[in-house]
Order: C-alpha cells, then sequence, then structure tokens
C-alpha cells in the first residue's frame, strides 16, 4: 500500500493513494523524483511538504511497455453489400495489458508495414478477400507500445439474394408440355461478390441447390416452384413462386398453331432460319436455348412477323419460349442440313 505523507509541526496524516515507491541509496526520493529538504542528520524537515512514496516508481514516470497478447487466428466475414471485411484491431486482442494504463489504444497493420508512430496507425482495415500477416499494436496512456503478430483469413460467408419473378399463367404446348428455365423466374438474384449460378426444381425445396436449370411440367394445376441463386463461393440462397399450368386446345391445321394463342413456324424443321408469324402487334420476348438449357438466342420486338436466323449452329433440337400478352408458350425446333 502507498501513503500520502503530509507533515506538518511533527505531526503527519497517513492516506491510501495508488501504488508506488522508489528508493535512491536508502533514502526516500519526493514527487517526480526530486528529494525532501533533509537536515544534516538526514531527517525531514518539517513543513507543508507533500511526499509520494513510490512502491513502483514505473507509474510515476511509466517507461514500461504493455503486453501485447494476439488471437492465434481469426476468419472474418464480408459485409452483405460489398466484398470486403472491416477488420478492427480490438478483434485481435486476447488480452493485452499495462501495469500502470487501464485505457489501452489499439491500431493495426499489415506485418510488413513500417511506421515511425503506431498513433499514426488506423484502428481498423479494409481488406478483401484472401490470407493475411497482420501486427496489433498496443499502446498504452504514457504512449509506451508493443506489438504482436497474427494471422487472418477473410472468405465471403454471405448468401446470394434470390429473386423470383411474378411468372404470368403458362400454358402446355401441343406436346403436352411446358419447360421453364431459371432464368423466366429470376428477377436479378445478385450476390455481394460474385456472379451467382442458377438452378430451379418443382414440389418441395431440397436442402442443397439441385442441378438441374428447367423444369417440364406435363399436368396442368398449380405448381410450386423453387429458384436457387449459387455464388462462386458455393453460398446458396432460395426463393419460390405458386404458378398456374394450364391446358391449351391446338389448331388441326398446323401443330404450330394455338387458337388462344395464334403462333405459327414455318419451315419447321429447317435449315439455316425460320418465320414467327403471331396476330398481336404487341412487343413479345423471344428465347431460344438448347436442350442443355444454353440460351442461343434472344430478343424483345414488335410485329406480327420476325426472323431468326441461326446459321452456324449446330443440328439438333431446340427450344423455342415466346412470351406475349401474359401468356408463355415454348416450341421444339428442329435443325436439319439434309
Amino acid at each position: 500500500m502507498n501513503y500520502l505523507l503530509r507533515f506538518f509541526l511533527g505531526t503527519f496524516l497517513i492516506a491510501s493513494v495508488s501504488p508506488s515507491f522508489a528508493y535512491e541509496n536508502n533514502r526516500t526520493i519526493g514527487r517526480d523524483g526530486v528529494p525532501l529538504e533533509t537536515d544534516e542528520s538526514g531527517e525531514v524537515k518539517f513543513g507543508w511538504t507533500t511526499l509520494l512514496i513510490e512502491a513502483n516508481q514505473e507509474c510515476e514516470i511509466d517507461t514500461v511497455t504493455p503486453v501485447a497478447s494476439c488471437v492465434d487466428s481469426r476468419v472474418f466475414s464480408t459485409g452483405p453489400f460489398s466484398c470486403d471485411a472491416i477488420v478492427l484491431a480490438t478483434a485481435l486482442d486476447a488480452g493485452s495489458f499495462d501495469a500502470c494504463s487501464s485505457a489501452l489504444d489499439f491500431r493495426i497493420s499489415l506485418t510488413d508495414t513500417s511506421t515511425a508512430s503506431p498513433v499514426e496507425l488506423p484502428h481498423s482495415l479494409d481488406l478483401g478477400l484472401g490470407d493475411y500477416n497482420v501486427t496489433l499494436w498496443v499502446i498504452d496512456e504514457a504512449g509506451n507500445w508493443s506489438t504482436c503478430a497474427t494471422t487472418i483469413s477473410v472468405l465471403d460467408l454471405v448468401s446470394p439474394v434470390a429473386v423470383c419473378a411474378d411468372v404470368p399463367t403458362i400454358s402446355l404446348n401441343d406436346h403436352g408440355e411446358f419447360i421453364l428455365y431459371a432464368t423466366d423466374v429470376d428477377e436479378g438474384s445478385w450476390d455481394n461478390c460474385s456472379s451467382v449460378a442458377l438452378s430451379i426444381e418443382s414440389g418441395t425445396a431440397s436442402t442443397s441447390p439441385p442441378t438441374s436449370n428447367s423444369v417440364t411440367f406435363t399436368e396442368p394445376g398449380t405448381k410450386t416452384v423453387f429458384l436457387w441463386a449459387v455464388d462462386e463461393n458455393g453460398n446458396s440462397n432460395n426463393c419460390w413462386l405458386n404458378l398456374v399450368v394450364i391446358e391449351t386446345t391446338t389448331s388441326t391445321s398446323s401443330p404450330n398453331v394455338l387458337d388462344s394463342f395464334p403462333l405459327h413456324i414455318y419451315p419447321n424443321p429447317f435449315w439455316v432460319g425460320f418465320t414467327i408469324e403471331t396476330d398481336s402487334e404487341q412487343y413479345y420476348r423471344l428465347q431460344i436455348r438448347g436442350l442443355d438449357g444454353g440460351l442461343i438466342y434472344s430478343k424483345e420486338q414488335a410485329g406480327k412477323e420476325h426472323s431468326v436466323d441461326l446459321k452456324g449452329f449446330a443440328d439438333g433440337l431446340y427450344v423455342l419460349r415466346l412470351e406475349l400478352e401474359g401468356k408463355i408458350v415454348t416450341r421444339k425446333l428442329v435443325k436439319s442440313s439434309n
């Protein structure tokens, strides 16, 4: 225990103060290291003099560095709207302490950073994906400092955002089926770090993303569809929607004409290209895909007639999808050079 001694006319008062004592040649040193005035016999002269006897001179004139302690390693996730992480210096502390200061200042730097004064360093770093060697700087109230080093990793642990569109009622085609692609129900799914891969399933959602990018309906009714979005780091999310599948009566004059959705495609099979005719002047959206689901043609336009050139594409089966007046229909196309 330390004591504050106030001497006055041979009497003294003892009061508890913060711990500190210091001695020089077995003689008491006064405040700030200035000896008290003593008489010839070495006794302290009486008078109004305040003496701080220190048990540890470092807390009066603090020259001792704090003890820095770092976590062994740590993983930080990117934020939900950016592909980087804010790494706070305090997040690396594992119990740093100082003998005299209760308030410590923590700074952070990459390990290869040089500095003349640690107080010029930041309290946090904005880091992108990757592994880093970092240094934690611990500074006490007297300006003494020490460091420790550790490793951190910044990973993308944030799931993408799956956004489902409101799909209108769809009609089975003249073959009694409808192929719905993941891109048909996507309305801007996105991720904070990368592009997303889309997949789709109908019925009950799986515990992990499916691999198919399309579902085929062959029966009318209300269907529940799940759209999955997967980012490049393996994080996934889904959204769902209900859509109505209806039957459509076809005309007997041509397998490519729908009475409720007038659409004529010729020639089919085709060699280089084909023509689409409708009874509407409204804008419609046209897509053509390979059987693997890959999009090879997409266009939005108005008019009753539209020619499509697929010269350069391999012979085989293709799927045409057309959305017009709130309805979606599909057709199978056959490209053959024979």
